[in-house]
């Protein structure tokens, strides 16, 4: 069989275009005007040329016009791929063709028509009487995107000569991949009935240039809140509704002025010395909230710090931000240094003396044992674990949220290091060294944990699941510190420093690490800071701890060979570290 040149295809593919406006001819629309090929003059052109070619190859002869025929569809239909558009259009049209429309395919208009090409080679047929190229079958497919929490589900198809997509919708909305391979089959039935129409999009919605700030702020969080990891969106949300909202709820966002955000400021002010003097007269102001199970609880109130207070401005500052850049106010009144309380300068607060540690830890074992003595970890009997727990923040230096993300797999009792993964920063994720004390505590806690799973928590709520943050103070370390206080007040020493919270015995862990003689650049990986300005403050306190202070340190946690596990990088000297960051002590 003699091929045709590719060069003839080209020129065949202008012929085949005549054919089809033969048919756009007699058909009730007329060919689309974006389907239409430009240039007919030069189509007709080159039609003759192809006739040439086709004369040249021994056309007139009823054998070489056989296998040329043949040749000719393979090489036409595998180049004309691309315009499977117009093919789907056409073979719309000849539905409502009639048969005279149809046969008009066939008819030459001034120039020979082509021969009847067999689709029995390739598997393909034709209607009866049918001149035109048939369409191929409407296919689609299901799209699923996983990026999200929720999947997605949409749907990709031909109808028209188009491509088309249409939305579904989420996991949580109810969607599957058989639920949209059934819809995706329903409105191919459609496609090939003629009778499926692209969804109509949905007006766009109008705009209220002056919304009150509880509707913009409510949207504004509804529309942000899935790009903020699950903490985050739990702290603006009662940023939100705790505090600006109820201030602002009835202010139009045009009624929110520097002046308004300086009063907002003073009343939040106000209150948090109501609340301090109510506490300190003993008649605590309390407020109600509903816990998990539904049960309305009463709860003392908490002053908000000036650094808290400068947060809900923040956040006020971030939702008006986006009402300007929408054309809504003129500019942010929560913006700039001067709305902003100047933050006092807390004293540094940490525990740095033996015994302070041993009176914590104690403590709280003695609180672990009389939970036990009333059943244990449940509503009556409480926190079992509270020695442990404390031993991690203070011997392991974590972060609460790395505290309460804790898994088993991350820590390895074997090999003396606990591996933190769930951190806020990319320093965070890091490898802790297990001081023996630590090591010894964890592993005599494992063996009454009520789960030990690789994936289970490590210290868990009574249902196995992920301790609440705020509990740990209130329901651990608040509870310690007033038991020890009151052993060491009896035995006349001094008390706990005021002020500790669960970050500050992170700070704790620093300053047992300068204690045993770790070098400054071992302790900040093991805290995971980039800032050598916390470390540079408490390597300088320690330095100042005389030495039988830092023998009961090391007594302690059972340090006496442990310095050198630390040093087993080289690091930048001590006095580098210092220069580098003079005149910027940052806190931890």
């Amino acid at each position: 069989m003699t091929r045709i040149p590719a060069a003839v295809v080209v020129l065949l593919r202008g012929a085949l275009y005549t054919e089809l406006s033969r048919a756009c001819e007699d058909a009730p629309g007329g060919m689309p005007e974006a389907h239409t090929p430009s240039g007919w003059t030069d189509v007709l052109a080159r039609i003759d040329s192809a006739r040439n070619a086709l004369d040249a190859l021994g056309w007139d002869t009823p054998a070489r016009q056989q296998d040329v025929e043949v040749e000719l569809d393979r090489a036409m239909i595998d180049a004309l791929e691309a315009d499977m558009d117009l093919f789907e259009w056409l073979a719309e049209q000849n539905k409502t063709e009639s048969p005279e429309g149809r046969a008009s395919c066939r008819q030459g208009h001034g120039h020979q028509a082509l021969p009847r090409r067999r689709y029995a080679s390739r598997g393909r047929s034709r209607g009866e009487g049918r001149g035109c190229v048939m369409a191929r079958p409407a296919t689609g497919q299901v799209i699923v995107d996983e990026r999200r929490r929720s999947p997605s589900y949409g749907l990709r198809f031909r109808a028209y000569g188009r491509r088309e997509y249409v939305a579904l919708g989420t996991a949580a909305d109810g969607w599957t991949r058989a639920k949209a391979q059934t819809e995706l089959q329903n409105i191919l039935a459609d496609v090939r009935r003629g009778i499926w129409r692209p969804p109509a999009p949905e007006p766009a919605p109008e705009i209220d240039q002056d919304p009150s700030f509880h509707e913009f702020a409510s949207q504004w969080f509804e529309s942000t809140k899935e790009e903020w990891r699950e903490k985050t969106q739990l702290d603006y949300g009662w940023q939100l509704s705790s505090h600006l909202l109820p201030f602002f709820k009835s202010h139009r966002l045009s009624q929110i002025t520097i002046a308004e955000v300086d009063r907002y400021r003073q009343a939040k002010v106000a209150e948090a010395r109501a609340i301090q003097a109510a506490a300190a007269n003993g008649r605590p102001l309390t407020h109600t909230y509903t816990d998990k199970n539904g049960c309305e609880r009463k709860r003392s109130r908490r002053a908000l710090s000036a650094t808290s207070i400068n947060k809900t401005i923040t956040r006020l500052g971030q939702v008006l931000e986006v009402a300007v850049e929408y054309g809504l106010i003129g500019a942010n009144p929560a913006k700039g240094r001067r709305r902003r309380l100047k933050p006092q300068k807390a004293a540094p607060v940490w525990l740095d003396r033996a015994e302070h540690i041993e009176a914590l830890l104690d403590a709280a074992g003695a609180l672990d044992n009389h939970a036990k003595a009333k059943g244990g970890h449940d509503q009556k009997g409480g926190l079992v674990y509270r020695r442990a727990l404390l031993s991690t923040l203070v011997f392991a230096g974590l972060r609460i949220g790395e505290l309460t993300a804790l898994q088993w797999r991350d820590v390895d009792l074997a090999g003396s290091r606990l591996t933190v993964r769930a951190s806020k920063t990319d320093a965070g994720m890091r490898q802790v060294d297990l001081l023996p004390a630590l090591r010894d505590e964890l592993a005599a806690y494992k063996t009454q944990a009520p789960s030990t799973a690789p994936s289970g928590f490590v210290f868990t709520t009574a249902a196995g699941s992920e301790l609440i943050q705020g509990n740990i103070r209130r329901r651990a370390l608040d509870k310690a510190v007033a038991t020890a206080n009151e052993k060491l007040i009896e035995a006349g020493e001094v008390p706990l420093p005021e002020g500790l919270t669960p970050h500050k015995l992170r700070h704790t862990f620093a300053s047992i690490l300068v204690a045993l003689g770790v070098d400054p650049g071992s302790v900040m990986d093991q805290l995971g800071h980039t800032d050598p300005g916390f470390t540079l403050r408490v390597y300088r306190h320690g330095m100042r701890r005389d030495g039988t202070a830092r023998e009961r340190l090391q007594a302690l946690v059972g340090g006496a060979g442990w310095a050198a596990m630390g040093n087993s990088e080289t690091r930048a000297p001590w006095t580098e570290l210092a220069a580098s960051n003079k005149g910027n002590l940052k806190g931890a």
